[in-house]
């Protein structure tokens, strides 16, 4: 590790148990302090930092109406069922026994029971008992508690204990499931939200009307667009030509051609319109203007130099851009008024009578340490010890006014008072949810060879005990372990049967359940649901891979990915079509994508290829007319082959040879 607090240095002969004991005790003297420094009630100054780990979380509702479950809905409406040779009858099966209650047809939607009779369908519950007294023409899945119902060529909704929703029934072709809480619905050629509790979200009825995400939704009525919000509320007062949905919470719009960004407020970032725009990434987002592209920050505030080409503001991270393939440029640089030049040796830094020169570009002073770049490298250079430290490369650092963060060796330090301190455990504890942070001043921090000045006598004191302590451990340690030793010799035998019993039972309801859920998927080809499993991956060695079972039975893109870590996950070879699939290549296991399949998935262009061993592994364009950016500056320095393809034509052709490919075979 490069960051430390100072240790002691062979003040005390000691053994590791007691050096623990050591750090923990300054640990809390230290959490101590900092609780007093990050003050919340404190009117001092505020420090902005940054949410390290951004993910997109869904607002699928797991939970349907009255508090069931989807497993519950399943099993209030999943009996088993036979045929009856002499009735020509499909006859349920209650509590195992078989009865005489007969349909024209039975299936299953969703895990759901349909019954069929005389042309029309309801649904029934394992008891026997149908869910409603009224037959419909049709009738589909259940969602947020509500099954869509048709009759007489209109649709309406019910519940799981057979009550119609609305005392309205809408106009057929575009009433839709609930989707976040919400059903649109169509009346005379005009749409809104219908609630689960049957109520329309808004008294206005719209052209147009998209469905929520992360709480809002795009509407358009009169040519024009705008959002709303799960209360009814139009978030902006201008309606504009075009409108996009939130993103890392900004939304583009569009009027006369020209280009802005609103907030969840419903305001303009910016007086000014652009010619162009890209979407905010990671807080920022690229603009053109005057034929000259730059980035801005949720303030439209310029945080770069201007460029002819997008692509030479390639966002690496809330810190880093790339200009170019060989230069990077910084986001939030702060110099605290240094002027600085560029001089044979290096760099020169003034301000006023301080004046002190560097080897590497500085882009952050925090005190007596100065971050710097070199390439593609950060730097921290220790003014006091005249010291410089590789600390990571531009793609493993993010840093703020009073954080660095060290992303990957999951480290957080704290800048403060001309002292740097590791803080990770107090920051993953007690900040790492905090968007602002509230700085008391004026509080200082013992180093820890200063601790231990102020509590030597306190220190001496837990030695002696320690060691005391520890030889009686040691006596009662191998005691038990003989008692043990003996004790789980007889009851190994009995415990391993019943556990082994226990996991084949529960294997097997694992693949039955499956298996169902995959029947019911493959009868309805389209507009099915991702099913969760409890557990995708199996622990292998020093990484993880995804269970052999999903893989042989071919389930994987029925499975719901979207909210699963591949992080040290193994996936080469594997075939991710039709998958809803997200991860970052530079996290998998070994870098390795080689042999994979994702063609017809959109790979955004802000993925990092770099390094990446991809050889083997096809892309295409995807299904949403978006296509895979080809031009981004990564993929030439991953790692590729003749059978590397997009769209059948090899990277190679596209990009030319693989330098790192052919450095890797000669290693």
């Amino acid at each position: 590790m490069y960051f430390t607090i100072t240790f002691f240095n062979g003040i005390l002969n000691i053994g590791d148990t007691m050096q623990e004991k050591i750090d923990e005790l300054y640990r809390k003297y230290l959490i101590g302090r900092l609780d007093m420094i990050f003050n919340e009630d404190s009117d001092y100054s505020v420090v902005y930092h940054n949410n390290k780990y951004n993910k997109y979380i869904s607002l699928n509702i797991e939970y349907e109406s009255n508090g069931e479950t989807k497993d519950n809905i399943r099993k209030l409406f999943h009996p088993d069922y036979y045929y009856n040779q002499h009735t020509m009858k499909y006859c349920l099966i209650i509590d195992g026994i078989k009865t005489d209650i007969g349909f024209d047809h039975i299936s299953y939607l969703n895990g759901c029971a349909v019954v069929s009779k005389n042309g029309k369908e309801n649904f029934v519950y394992t008891t026997g008992e149908l869910l409603s007294d009224i037959w419909f023409d049709k009738v589909y899945q259940f969602s947020c508690g509500l099954a869509k119902v048709k009759r007489d060529g209109k649709i309406n909704f019910i519940d799981t204990k057979g009550n119609l929703l609305s005392d309205t029934w809408y106009d057929f072709d575009n009433v839709d499931n609930f989707i976040n809480g919400f059903s649109i619905v169509e009346k005379n050629n005009k749409y809104n939200y219908l609630d689960t509790n049957g109520k329309l979200l808004s008294d206005t009825w719209y052209d147009h009307c998209d469905i929520f995400l992360n709480g809002y939704a795009i509407i358009k009525d009169n040519g024009k667009m705008n959002i709303i919000d799960m209360n009814g509320k139009i978030i902006s007062e201008i309606w504009f030509s075009e409108i996009e949905s939130f993103s890392s919470g900004y939304a583009i719009v569009k009027q006369k051609n020209k280009y802005n960004f609103i907030n969840k407020s419903g305001n303009l970032i910016s007086d000014t319109w652009y010619d162009e725009v890209d979407g905010f990434y990671m807080g920022y987002a690229r603009v053109k203007l005057n034929n000259e592209w730059f980035m801005i920050d949720g303030a439209s505030k310029i945080v770069t130099e201007s460029y002819s080409s997008k692509y030479n503001l390639s966002i690496i991270n809330s810190s880093f851009y790339k200009k170019s393939n060989e230069s990077y440029g910084v986001i939030n640089k702060d110099l605290k008024g240094y002027q600085v030049k560029k001089i044979i040796a290096g760099y020169q830094c003034i301000k006023n009578s301080d004046n002190f020169k560097i080897k590497y570009e500085p882009i952050k002073i925090y005190g007596s340490y100065i971050l710097c770049i070199n390439k593609d490298k950060v730097i921290l250079f220790d003014r006091k010890h005249n010291a410089y430290n590789m600390i990571g490369t531009i793609e493993d650092i993010e840093f703020d006014d009073n954080f660095i963060f060290d992303n990957s060796n999951n480290k957080v330090f704290f800048m403060y008072e001309e002292k740097m301190i590791d803080i990770t455990l107090y920051y993953n504890e007690k900040l790492a949810d905090k968007r602002k942070i509230n700085i008391s001043k004026g509080l200082g921090i013992l180093s820890k060879n200063s601790f231990f000045g102020h509590n030597e006598e306190e220190i001496m004191i837990l030695i002696r005990k320690e060691r005391e302590e520890d030889k009686r451990n040691e006596q009662e340690r191998k005691r038990l372990a003989e008692q043990h030793k003996l004790q789980n010799a007889k009851e190994m035998d009995e415990k391993d049967k019943l556990q082994a019993k226990k996991e084949l039972e529960e294997k097997l309801y694992s693949i039955k359940k499956l298996l169902n859920e995959l029947a019911v998927l493959q009868e309805k080809t389209c507009n099915y649901e991702k099913i969760k499993v409890d557990s995708l991956f199996i622990n292998v060695d020093d990484h993880k891979e995804i269970n052999p079972l999903y893989l042989d039975l071919g389930v994987l893109k029925y499975i719901d990915l979207s909210m699963e870590s591949f992080k040290n996950a193994k996936v080469s070879g594997i075939d991710f079509r039709e998958c809803n699939i997200s991860f970052n290549p530079q996290e998998v296991y070994n870098k390795d994508l080689s042999n994979c399949n994702f063609e017809g998935l959109f790979i955004s262009p802000f993925i990092n290829f770099s390094g990446v061993d991809i050889r083997g592994t096809r892309f295409s364009r995807d299904n949403n007319s978006k296509t895979i950016d080809i031009f981004n500056g990564t993929f030439k320095d991953a790692i590729y082959d003749d059978n590397t393809t997009y769209d059948g034509i090899p990277f190679t052709i596209i990009f030319g040879k693989s330098e790192k490919a052919n450095n890797q075979f000669k290693l």
